[in-house]
């Protein structure tokens, strides 16, 4: 897959290409349904599959949220996205200016500068100055194709529903709308109380981007470093300066673990919330039975 990082002044000769557009902000399932029809459509008509998103997502450029909160940051969604096979995937830099451009403006400035034959989108998706355009404002220039809406529990699967339920801490609802557990990376630095329980390997883990907190507690998760997959248990929490903080626990302590390693940890069970042990045998005591139900949760997925 080619990364394109759009510019108004840059020129693109590109072959003929079928484009998703959207924010797609953690590739859910209705995402991918979207993706997959665009890929069908690329080879359906010998075209190219193309994705076009925006980064930053315009939600914080237009400061309909706060900053942060991403489900995918750009690296994890172009690894997804060349894993599905798509074979462009162009950044429009969201800024003002963009923001500002009315729907025949975007056509004119970002549409028409890459050769579109079909372009793919939600069936609730807007574009322009305060989201002026939509399918049917796409249609009047281009063959569109609207995929429908996928809905969990009656609700539409969407990044807002994903980020309540990793705010409840339900890791099973959103791994079912994701298609995967909820993944967050970091960077492995020391720990001062690493040798709390000797058998066990307890580590930093410095959070390298602005993705979406889940509820404060205790999780299993599966993590995954250059050393392999291994099962594990994460002390979650948000500092009072707003800082996601994590903590990795895991057995046996022997794995090589090295300081500054990328990891990315996946969240699938809310165990329990945080609580206070009366000694550190205690703790220790409660940390081994977390990993052993960590380790149980890995085998039955």
């Amino acid at each position: 897959m080619e990364l394109i990082r759009f510019s108004l002044t840059e020129e693109f000769n590109l072959p003929g290409i079928v484009a998703a557009m959207g924010h797609f902000d953690g590739l859910h399932l209705a995402h991918r349904a979207l993706l997959e029809r665009g890929i069908a459509a690329a080879k359906e008509t010998g075209t190219k599959s193309a994705v076009i998103t925006f980064d930053p997502h315009p939600d914080y450029v237009l400061k309909k949220r706060p900053p942060g909160g991403y489900l995918t940051p750009l690296a994890h969604k172009q690894e997804l996205l060349a894993q599905m096979g798509v074979d462009y995937l162009i950044v429009v830099p969201f800024t003002l200016e963009i923001a500002n451009l009315t729907p025949a403006e975007f056509s004119e400035k970002v549409l028409d500068r890459f050769n579109i034959k079909m372009i793919i989108v939600g069936f609730d998706y807007r574009y322009g100055r305060g989201g002026q355009g939509d399918s049917a404002t796409l249609g009047k220039k281009y063959p569109v194709i609207v995929v429908p809406a996928e809905t969990y529990l009656g609700e539409k699967i969407g990044s807002v529903f994903i980020r309540r339920m990793l705010e409840a801490g339900n890791m099973a609802a959103v791994r079912t709308m994701l298609g995967r557990y909820y993944e967050i990376r970091g960077r492995i630095t020391a720990d001062p109380n690493c040798a709390l329980v000797p058998e066990i390997s307890i580590l930093n883990i410095e959070i390298s981007d602005d993705y979406q907190a889940v509820k404060p507690g205790i999780y299993a998760v599966i993590a995954s470093v250059g050393i392999g997959c291994f099962s594990g248990v994460a002390q979650y929490d948000v500092s009072s300066s707003g800082r996601p903080t994590m903590r990795l626990m895991v057995h046996p302590a022997h794995i090589d673990f090295s300081h500054n390693e990328t990891i990315a940890v996946a969240f699938t069970r809310y165990l329990r919330a945080e609580t206070n042990h009366a000694s550190a045998e205690e703790l220790a005591a409660q940390i081994r039975s977390d990993l052993v139900e960590a380790e149980t949760i890995k085998e039955e997925s």
